[in-house]
């Protein structure tokens, strides 16, 4: 405020006791007391009308950046000169009858360049650069005043030489000018600092973002070692066999494109297709490639669907039992469907067992089975269950829209224990001949394997003699 004080003291210093005062103390409602008393005297004059109306829009504007300035700072040093000179200027026009409707008509076009400060209100306390060149503004009305008063107290009588307000009306029109250069200064800085805040907002907007990823990033992982630790505990609780590594073995023995004939059966395709056939089993001799036959099917199924496997071994305890198929089958539903988890946490935590008893396993089998979507439900080697009319008792209460692939020795009903099965089911029979292509690429194989082994050996030799 260097500057503005240093034009208060400029305009100031040639003033009477009686203007100072004014320059001090003018309120708004003093100017306007003063315009209206003004014009009641000249009532008669149609120059002299409306003058209030005229000066409201610069009156408004000085009033409204004193608004500002009591945000910012302290408006009662500020606004009382500018209030004060106006005051001033107007009481010392009045005497000059041609001249004051020009005094006028200058105020009213500076009230017209002026930036009004409610279109930056917002801008004003946080970017210095709008707010210095508002001050710059509103300075130059101080100054303009300071000359025009030049003007006036320079004139005797009652009236204005031509001269003097030729200079008059240069000096208002530089004035003018630059209000309006510190107007164009204001419109400049504002689109440059609602430029910076859309920067700035997009800036923090873009923080937040981030900020908002990484805790959900966070919260998600929180939630996944939750649920892992979840899925670990249940799978302890559920003592299951998964029989992953016997999987994995007959996979990876298989030869390439063997048993791939029993995709291509009849029964395999109706079983696939028909809804009302419910259950496809394979049966044939030992020896006959049950199970590789089994992992081939069971590899196409999980390409449509989910399926859950289980190799029944009778030289495996773990292995033998209706219990460890169906602590098998539950423990992969959850590795499958995550909301399978939830059946399993309510049936431990309700009853508090350390490990599942075979009840809960069949209780949680149910569940699971009553709410998710359909899928292959797989068996290999059910000879091998001590429990074969349980394990078909139990097949049997198996919803008709989830579909049954079981490999034996012998077909259901012809298994131990009778006729359990109360199921729509197909069965089908592997004949020797049916492998006759899978024996013969074996044997190929096998050739072709014995001769690499013989020619490396002899290749081996050669290099020790030589």
């Amino acid at each position: 405020m260097d500057a503005w004080d240093s034009a208060v003291r400029e305009f100031s210093k040639d003033l009477c006791a009686a203007d100072q005062h004014y320059l001090s103390s003018t309120k708004p409602e003093d100017i306007l007391k003063d315009i209206t008393d003004f014009e009641h005297e000249r009532r008669s004059s149609s120059k002299s009308r409306n003058v209030s109306a005229r000066l409201q829009p610069l009156l408004n504007a000085i009033n409204g950046y004193g608004k500002a300035l009591d945000v910012y700072a302290n408006a009662s040093s500020v606004l009382p000169p500018i209030w004060g000179s106006i005051r001033v200027l107007i009481l010392t026009a009045k005497r000059f009858n041609d001249f004051f409707p020009r005094i006028v008509d200058t105020l009213e076009r500076i009230g017209d360049v002026l930036p009004r400060y409610a279109t930056y209100a917002t801008l004003f306390s946080a970017h210095d650069s709008v707010r210095e060149a508002l001050e710059k503004a509103y300075l130059q009305i101080l100054q303009f005043i300071a000359q025009a008063m030049k003007v006036l107290t320079a004139s005797t009588g009652r009236t204005i030489a031509a001269a003097v307000r030729n200079s008059f009306d240069e000096a208002f029109e530089i004035s003018l000018a630059q209000m309006r250069r510190y107007r164009e200064l204001v419109e400049d800085k504002t689109r440059l600092a609602i430029m910076i805040e859309q920067m700035e907002e997009k800036e923090r907007a873009e923080i937040e973002r981030l900020r908002a990823a990484e805790n959900r990033i966070r919260v998600e992982r929180l939630e996944a070692m939750a649920n892992e630790r979840l899925k670990y505990d249940a799978k302890t609780w559920l003592n299951a066999r998964k029989c992953n590594d016997e999987r994995s073995l007959l996979d990876d023995s298989r030869l390439e494109g063997s048993c791939e004939w029993i995709l291509h059966r009849v029964e395999i395709k109706q079983w696939l297709e028909n809804p009302d056939n419910q259950v496809l089993w394979v049966h044939g001799a030992p020896g006959c490639g049950k199970s590789y036959l089994y992992s081939n099917i069971v590899t196409f199924l999980e390409k449509e669907k989910p399926t859950t496997y289980f190799l029944f071994c009778g030289g495996d305890k773990r292995r033998i039992t209706l219990s460890s198929l169906f602590r098998s089958w539950c423990l992969q539903l959850v590795e499958i469907y995550p909301q399978a988890l939830q059946y399993v946490q309510d049936v431990k935590e309700n009853n508090g067992n350390p490990i599942a008893t075979d009840s809960e396993i069949m209780k949680i089998l149910e569940a699971v089975l009553d709410n998710v979507p359909s899928y292959y439900l797989t068996a290999d080697a059910a000879d091998e269950c001590i429990e074969q009319h349980e394990l078909l008792k139990s097949l049997s209460r198996v919803p008709t829209r989830f579909k049954i692939l079981i490999t034996s020795r012998a077909p259901p009903n012809n298994s131990k224990g009778g006729r359990g099965l109360h199921l729509p089911t197909n069965t089908f029979e592997i004949q020797p001949t049916h492998s006759q292509d899978d024996i013969s690429r074996f044997i190929v194989r096998s050739l072709e394997e014995t001769q690499r082994i013989c020619t490396a050996t002899k290749q081996g030799e050669r290099s020790i003699n030589d």
